[in-house]
């Protein structure tokens, strides 16, 4: 999202403040002068700059493994809030299986910048996490891991899911 700008110009006539020169005048109120005021607002705004994913994370492992390490960058000092769903809700599918009807999957939960969120829903149930303090225009590398809930059990094959991540100002 582009940041929006407003702009007010103003601009006063000072006459009376400055000394006369005796030049002709082009007007009633003439002046060498002017004084511009400009003021411009720029509306809280983030970006993400995705990063390439890490290896492909193990279903057998028990641990947190790293998906990827995006840079967010804001053009403000603050905390913003990082909203994450799921296309199968939390867990990897079977490779081209209809989400609903899933028979078998790996559930996971995510962390985010070193904090532990839990298992996403899909686009009606996201997760949200505050992220730590971010200095304004400065890319902060921000962390994102998975675990598998439970690794017992894993059946043999492709399985897949989709992250949606997005920054709230």
């Amino acid at each position: 999202m582009p940041l929006k700008y407003a702009f007010t110009m103003i601009a006063g006539l000072f006459a009376a403040s400055l000394p006369e020169t005796g030049a002709a005048q082009e007007g009633p109120r003439a002046t060498r002068a002017i004084v511009v005021q400009v003021l411009a607002q720029a509306a809280r705004d983030c970006r993400i700059v995705a990063a390439e994913a890490a290896e492909t994370p193990d279903p057998l492992a028990t641990g947190w493994q790293l998906l990827s390490m995006p840079s967010i960058t804001c053009n403000y000092r603050g905390s913003p809030t990082v909203r994450l769903w799921s296309l199968n809700s939390g867990a990897l599918a079977p490779d081209g299986a209809v989400p609903v009807a899933q028979t078998a999957s790996l559930p996971y939960e995510l962390r985010i910048g070193g904090q532990p969120v839990g298992r996403p829903g899909g686009t009606a149930a996201p997760l949200s996490a505050v992220l730590p303090l971010i200095e304004p225009l400065l890319p902060r590398p921000t962390e994102i891991a998975l675990r598998f809930v439970d690794g017992a059990g894993t059946p043999a094959g492709d399985f897949a899911d989709t992250i949606y991540l997005e920054v709230i100002p």
